[in-house]
């Protein structure tokens, strides 16, 4: 009896340590520890940023980060008279999906046979991947960046991709500021 509750605690233990390992973070931020995080105080968009036309996701990449930064207690401010610029890109990158199944064929029954397959049907996906950086105005250096992990594509909706942006910009900067216990 004694054998069998030991287990089903150590059958508890993996369960948990499998369900934790899926709460894996979906970003990467990285930070200068040099850089004065506490004094800065307001925000602007990069100057050049807000030059070109905005896509859909530029536009809700912008929204979610004004509403980080405001919970952050960042002004929004002019480029320059900011104290942090925020620079914002995605990278773009192929993935091929396969689709169906395999047929596959063997003959003999012995050591040696032949065999015939077909091979699955291939499709190019794009996948864009999210990249926040915050540029020191004074020092012209990235102090801070964040990079996202899941990736947004071509198969997503509208509200599927406004959710995925906010989301992922919202678990970005709760590691803002750096060393912040959130």
């Amino acid at each position: 009896m004694r054998q069998m509750s030991g287990s089903i605690v150590m059958m508890a233990l993996v369960a948990l340590a499998l369900t934790l390992s899926g709460c894996a973070t979906n970003v990467v931020t990285d930070y200068d520890s040099q850089a004065p995080f506490a004094s800065y105080e307001s925000f602007a968009y990069e100057p050049g940023q807000t030059d070109r036309v905005q896509s859909l996701d530029d536009a809700r990449v912008r929204s979610a980060v004004d509403e980080a930064m405001a919970e952050e207690g960042y002004e929004k401010t002019a480029p320059d008279k900011a104290d942090l610029w925020v620079r914002f890109y995605f990278e773009t990158k192929t993935k091929y999906e396969s689709r169906g199944f395999t047929y596959g064929l063997g003959l003999f029954n012995s050591p040696f046979g032949v065999g015939l397959s077909s091979r699955p049907e291939a499709r190019p996906i794009q996948q864009q991947q999210l990249f926040v950086e915050l540029v020191d105005t004074q020092s012209k250096q990235v102090v801070w960046q964040g990079s996202a992990r899941e990736y947004l594509t071509e198969n997503m909706g509208p509200q599927l991709r406004s959710d995925t942006i906010r989301d992922l910009v919202a678990n970005m900067f709760q590691q803002y500021p750096p060393g912040s216990a959130q």
